[in-house]
């Protein structure tokens, strides 16, 4: 009950401090945000109403991705692609002339979709957001190693020994996916 209790205090707080400041909202001219390695494309018109922001950001390394549109009355809606090549998994032996042998044996792509809608109640020196973000919407699993313990895998997977003949079970994490409402207040 007292988590509920906190919960409706700050519903209320939030909703006083919206209504105080709701009059106040202004629209402003539309500004490009300078996002490190980002160039905007000669091709991309950019919206010239004032009432919407449109970000994008991809990481140097190239693994992230995210799209934000932030409306100037404060609904803001964003996706983040994660995207990981598949890396190399295998072993070394001795063949029977005693030459060192390899297998290798790629994992596959892991690729996870997170999306986010917001409001944002903002004023000069505090700020009131409440969203609703759902990680990991596509419930991707991570691949991780060669599984060398599944009876079900040819022996040289089993043993790490020799090629297969067929590629040999991957063991793959559980996919972690959750929605998340969260509030932030900060004054």
């Amino acid at each position: 009950m007292r988590r509920f209790g906190r919960f409706g205090l700050g519903l209320a707080f939030g909703l006083c401090g919206w209504a105080v400041s709701a009059g106040a909202q202004d629209l402003v001219a539309p500004r490009v945000k300078s996002l490190p390695g980002v160039e905007v494309p000669a091709g991309i018109e950019l919206p010239e109403s004032g009432l919407v922001q449109v970000l994008v950001r991809i990481d140097p390394d190239g693994k992230n991705g995210v799209l934000a549109w932030q409306a100037k009355f404060g609904l803001i809606i964003s996706a983040r692609v994660f995207a990981r090549s598949g890396r190399a998994e295998g072993w070394l032996w001795l063949d029977e002339f005693g030459v060192v042998q390899q297998y290798v044996q790629r994992v596959p792509w892991f690729v996870r979709l997170d999306a986010q809608i917001a409001y944002e109640w903002a004023r000069p020196g505090r700020r009131l957001r409440i969203a609703l973000e759902w990680i990991n919407i596509t419930r991707a699993r991570d691949a991780q190693q060669i599984d060398s313990s599944d009876p079900t895998a040819p022996p040289e997977c089993r043993f790490r020994f020799g090629a297969p003949s067929e590629p040999c079970p991957l063991t793959f994490t559980d996919a972690i996916w959750f929605p998340n409402l969260s509030f932030r207040a900060v004054f």
